[in-house]
């Protein structure tokens, strides 16, 4: 019970930092600019809690953990979280979400990164030897997961180049500034806290390590990014496009800059193929809401029911190998 107890109070703590995380950047969002700010700059503050916990994971070498971290934020927000979203809005509203402006750049970023997990899972099964020690199967994944951390970077770079110019707010900058930190602070020191409790729940009731990363570190890291969006909705029907567009900017961070370092480290791949995967399911269901513009009744059902299809799956699985 104690391992229990332990858990929870860390997966607290991780919540309120990221409170402070998501607080301070859409605050500064809005005194830096709506469309580079919310877009970008906030999609990559509500991402820093999970960003913490898996290059955490892998310094200390639990990359099964960090993965899963990963993916279970990825697969949550892209399917449970998408699917609530449009659930909500529709009850309340009548009406699907359509998405407004120009989403091309988030569905191309989408797109390339899908492809390239895609590929990197294609050549760890297919180039012969033991997997994550050939060479050549090193080699690829390493420029693969060079290219993947390039993408967000074009992601980033394009996105601040094509934002319409926006009147900016001023004043208040410094104290969300120190806000910001200090939710990172607090995050960064209960990582590992929170990483050793999860593995002692683990490992006492014999519920897979990577399982439960998957279900636990995205209540904490994504909490506050799914009350903003659904507080968004209850504020005004126009403001459904925004809060969907509030789970995109992280995301791409998230399948991009998150899963390169496992491939330029040569992780074995097949070991995880299950995670990776799920990752893939989750980013396409994106992209067909992408892709089709809209986030009706029928797409919140089908994100509801993947995301059950996926954890149910994984724990069908036993996800991965502890490591």
């Amino acid at each position: 019970m104690d391992e229990v107890i332990q858990l929870l109070a860390t997966t607290a703590l991780l919540t309120v930092a990221s409170y402070a995380i998501a607080v301070s950047g859409e605050r500064l969002s809005e005194r830096l600019g709506h469309s580079f700010g919310a877009g970008v700059l906030l999609g990559l503050m509500t991402a820093l809690p999970e960003t913490i916990l898996v290059f955490e994971s892998l310094a200390l070498g639990q990359v099964g953990a960090g993965l899963s971290s990963a993916v279970g934020a990825n697969a949550m927000l892209m399917t449970l979280g998408l699917g609530l979203l449009g659930l909500v809005f529709f009850l309340k509203y009548r009406s699907p979400i359509t998405l407004e402006g120009n989403y091309g750049l988030e569905l191309r970023a989408l797109l390339i990164s899908t492809a390239l997990i895609g590929l990197s899972l294609l050549a760890s099964a297919l180039i012969p030897g033991t997997p994550g020690e050939n060479p050549l199967e090193r080699a690829v994944l390493a420029l693969t997961g060079v290219v993947l951390a390039s993408v967000y970077v074009i992601y980033v770079f394009k996105s601040f180049s094509t934002s319409s110019e926006e009147e900016k707010g001023e004043g208040g900058v410094a104290r969300h500034i120190l806000l910001l930190m200090a939710g990172g602070l607090l995050a960064i020191a209960v990582t590992p806290y929170f990483l050793k409790s999860v593995e002692e729940v683990s490992r006492r009731y014999g519920v897979p390590l990577e399982f439960l990363v998957y279900l636990v570190s995205p209540v904490a890291a994504e909490l506050e990014e799914k009350l903003s969006s659904y507080i968004m909705v209850f504020r005004g029907k126009e403001l459904g496009s925004p809060a969907v567009y509030s789970f995109l900017g992280s995301k791409i961070e998230n399948s991009t800059v998150l899963i390169s370092p496992f491939l330029i480290l040569g992780a074995d791949l097949t070991s995880y193929s299950p995670l990776l995967v799920a990752l893939i399911i989750s980013n396409l269901f994106s992209i067909a809401v992408l892709k089709d513009g809209r986030l009706g009744l029928k797409e919140s059902v089908i994100g509801l029911v993947l995301y059950v299809s996926i954890t149910f799956a994984l724990y069908s699985l036993g996800v991965a190998p502890s490591h």
